[in-house]
């Protein structure tokens, strides 16, 4: 095997463990908002407290 073989092996890898888990991940259900607030960084952000 050269590295052009452990690429493909790796890539193929990945690939099926993307494709294992996308029903967890494209599931908007699991999508989460955000907790962090930051204005300085989003000025465009106006709190609501």
């Amino acid at each position: 095997m050269d590295a052009k073989d452990f690429k493909r092996a790796g890539l193929l890898v990945m690939l099926a463990i993307l494709a294992i888990t996308s029903p967890q991940w494209l599931n908007p259900a699991n999508q989460k908002t955000s907790s962090y607030d930051a204005p300085w960084v989003y000025p465009g952000l106006k709190q609501i407290h």
